[in-house]
This record gives C-alpha cells, sequence and structure tokens, in this order.
C-alpha cells in the first residue's frame, strides 16, 4: 500500500501539474475554480491548498486520485467540514477572547487599578461552598457577554481574597456591587431571578452609556428604568457613601438631591437631603451648618421632623452635640483623652459619642447614686435615652435604663 502510494506521488511530481475539474458538488466548497491543486511531493499525509496546509489522512489522499470524480467529490466534502471545523474553533477562540476582554478574577494584585481606573464594572462576591452563587454566577456572565464590552463583570471570590470582601464590608454572598468612576451607583445581596438579571444589568448598561455620553444603547426591556438624577436613586448612592466613609462625597450628592427635590417641588426629598448633611456636619463637627441646617428643618419641614425617623434621629444627635457642648466637641474633634474635660456630664457625653453607649450611660447612672452629681447624670442620660429611643435595635437597652432611672431618682 505504502509502496504504490508513493509511485503515485512520484509520477505526480515528476512534472504533473492536476487541472481541477470540479463537479459541481466540488465548486460550492472550492471557491477559486480553474486554479491548481498542488500537491506536497513526500509521502507525507498533508496538502498544500491555497496555501494552507491541510491534514488529511491516507485514505483521503488515496481516495482523491484512485476514482476521478467520486473521489474529488469525497475531498471536497471533507475538506468543506475542515473549513466549518476551523470556523468553529475560531468563534469558540473569539469567545474565549470576548470572555477574558468582559470577565475578569479580582484578586489583591489587581483590584485597586481597575478600581482606578474608572472604568463601569460589576462586582460579583462569590464562594464556591455558595449555592445560590452557582445560579447567579452564570446568569451575570452571559448578561456581560450580551452586552458586549459596556461594563467588565469582576469575580471575587471571598475565600481567596477576604481583604477585598473585607473592604467592601460584604456580609454575605453573593452580594453584587455596581461600580462607575470609582463610586459605587447600585447594589443587590442575594439570588435573584434570571430576568431580573437581565433586567438589572440592562438598566446599568443604559445608564453606564448615558453617563458617557456615547453611542447610542438599543435597550429591550419591558420594566421601567433607572433614573439616575432623581432624588429617590441619589439618596441611596449618599447613603452608601456616608456607610463607606466617604462624606465629602456624600455631602455633594446630598446637596445635589436638595436641589432637585426643589426643583421638582419634591419636600420630602429636600429634607432627607438637609437630614443627611446634617448627618455630615455633625460627623465633621461643622456645628455652625448644622445649626443653620437644624433651623431650615424647622422652619420648612416641620412635621417630618416629627414623623420621618431619619430626621428625627438627626436632630436629636444634633440635641445631644448642643448639650455636650464646645468642649466636648473639641475633644473629640482633636482626639483629648476623657481627663481633659472638667464636668461629669461631659464625660458622659463625650462616651457616648464616641459610640461607647453601654459605658456612658453605666457612667451616668453612677452619677445618680451621689446627690452632688445627681442633677448631671439625669441632664446627660435623658439626652442619650432621646437618641437611643429612635433606635429599634436599642429598645430594650432604653427600657432597661429607664427603670434604672427611675428606681434611683424616684
Amino acid at each position: 500500500m505504502m509502496k504504490r502510494c508513493c509511485n503515485l506521488f512520484g509520477r505526480i511530481t515528476s512534472g504533473l501539474m492536476i487541472r481541477q475539474k470540479l463537479s459541481d458538488n466540488s465548486a460550492k466548497a472550492f471557491p477559486m475554480r480553474g486554479k491548481y491543486l498542488v500537491v506536497s511531493p513526500s509521502c507525507s499525509s498533508s496538502l498544500l491548498f491555497r496555501g494552507v496546509q491541510v491534514s488529511a489522512k491516507w485514505n483521503d489522499v488515496w481516495g482523491l486520485f484512485e476514482n476521478s470524480s467520486p473521489s474529488v467529490r469525497n475531498f471536497s466534502t471533507s475538506y468543506k467540514q475542515y473549513l466549518e471545523r476551523e470556523e468553529n474553533e475560531k468563534v469558540e477562540a473569539q469567545h474565549v477572547a470576548d470572555r477574558s476582554d468582559c470577565i475578569v478574577e479580582g484578586t489583591h494584585e489587581n483590584f485597586q487599578a481597575i478600581i482606578e481606573s474608572g472604568e463601569p464594572i460589576i462586582v460579583d462576591f462569590y464562594a464556591d461552598w455558595c449555592g445560590p452563587c452557582k445560579k447567579l454566577g452564570p446568569a451575570l456572565e452571559r448578561n456581560t457577554l450580551k452586552h458586549g464590552g459596556v461594563f467588565k463583570l469582576i469575580k471575587v471570590n471571598i475565600d481567596e481574597q477576604p481583604q477585598i470582601a473585607e473592604a467592601f464590608q460584604v456580609q454575605e454572598v453573593p452580594t453584587v456591587l455596581f461600580i462607575m468612576d470609582r463610586k459605587l451607583v447600585d447594589r443587590f445581596k442575594g439570588a435573584i431571578p434570571d430576568e431580573s438579571v437581565a433586567q438589572t444589568l440592562d438598566n446599568f448598561a443604559q445608564y453606564v452609556t448615558r453617563t458617557k455620553g456615547g453611542g447610542s444603547f438599543e435597550q429591550q426591556q419591558q420594566g421601567p428604568t433607572v433614573d439616575a438624577d432623581s432624588p429617590e436613586y441619589l439618596l441611596g448612592i449618599a447613603a452608601q457613601l456616608m456607610k463607606n466613609g466617604e462624606l465629602d462625597e456624600a455631602s455633594k450628592v446630598y446637596s445635589q438631591i436638595v436641589e432637585k427635590s426643589m426643583d421638582q417641588e419634591l419636600p420630602d426629598f429636600a429634607a432627607k437631603g438637609l437630614s443627611g448633611l446634617l448627618t455630615i456636619s455633625l460627623c465633621q463637627y461643622k456645628m455652625d451648618a448644622a445649626k443653620s441646617i437644624v433651623s431650615r428643618l424647622q422652619k420648612d419641614h416641620i412635621e417630618l421632623t416629627k414623623t420621618d425617623k431619619e430626621i428625627s434621629e438627626a436632630i436629636s444627635l444634633y440635641e445631644l452635640y448642643k448639650e455636650a457642648g464646645d468642649e466636648v466637641v473639641k475633644a473629640i474633634h482633636e482626639g483629648n483623652p476623657i481627663e481633659t474635660l472638667k464636668t461629669e456630664k461631659e464625660k458622659v457625653l463625650y462616651l457616648f459619642l464616641l459610640g461607647h453607649a453601654k459605658e456612658a450611660i453605666e457612667h451616668g447612672i453612677s452619677l445618680l447614686k451621689k446627690s452632688a452629681t445627681k442633677a448631671e447624670g439625669r441632664a446627660a442620660l435623658v439626652r442619650i435615652l432621646d437618641c437611643l429611643e429612635k433606635k429599634d435595635d436599642k429598645k430594650k437597652l432604653v427600657i432597661d435604663t429607664r427603670k434604672r432611672m427611675a428606681s434611683l431618682l424616684f
């Protein structure tokens, strides 16, 4: 068999060029009809076709010459299958390339650079042991690829990258963050239905496209779109910035909320924006600014100061700072120790404003036991309880403290 084949190749390479005379079937597979098919002179299993080396089995090569028309048709079919196979491999390779461009595994080494780039990203915090993550992850990947590079999906394994999860205060998985220009614009926790994933990513893509001001994004959706300029949406962004400790950025967003709410005649949102600015002013120990905001709230939104929980809480905190006095505010702001304060009431409020609520209460209770300090202790505890009673998770502490105060005062 080998000898017969080599003899055949020898005859061909001695100067024989086979002019292609293909049947109609082969013509469909060979677009270069009328040109020459050159066969390699060596007894190898390869053909040179239009400059491309094509692997072929010995049976394919032998069948090409054993019978003229049928074998040419057979080779035509084989080569057509080869082309289809090659095209499929190219498509698959392109898909892999697209995936590598759009879907990235977040690590300690690359995450900071990704954030600082300012590009729109979706961060998927997941764990290998998490069942809902295994359902949500593929849906996020499919919809990311669908949008063709409008944003990237960054996948972060919380067990392998705990420092990233801790930086974003991730308490559960899956947690998904939407970030653009280094700012958090949206988030959700837990697995959601595939259609909700598609809708959410469609909305984010629209937001990204509109914000960048480039191109047209053809949105195929039935549900409501994200209005990134609405006061309601901005409140969520501002709250998240506050939680992340970005007070200056949060202040800018709250100011936008107040301005937009006034333009759109939305007094409730304007009041919430002012409440946010009040909280930031207190955190930054800007008491004059805080006083001005409280005056504005009490003048323009008096009802909300009584009925809205967040607004009422912010005003109570302001009243506590005012009760504490300038020396306490200065000590906290400058990091001075408690010993620098003169009165016992100041020390109680100092502890509370630093976040040591239980310690402050215990110190206040101890003051009630002495007649000389009873008035100071009572004044401090009343103001502290006024703040705590607006927090649902502190109600038991408030009730217990009131009982202890009553037993000592009456």
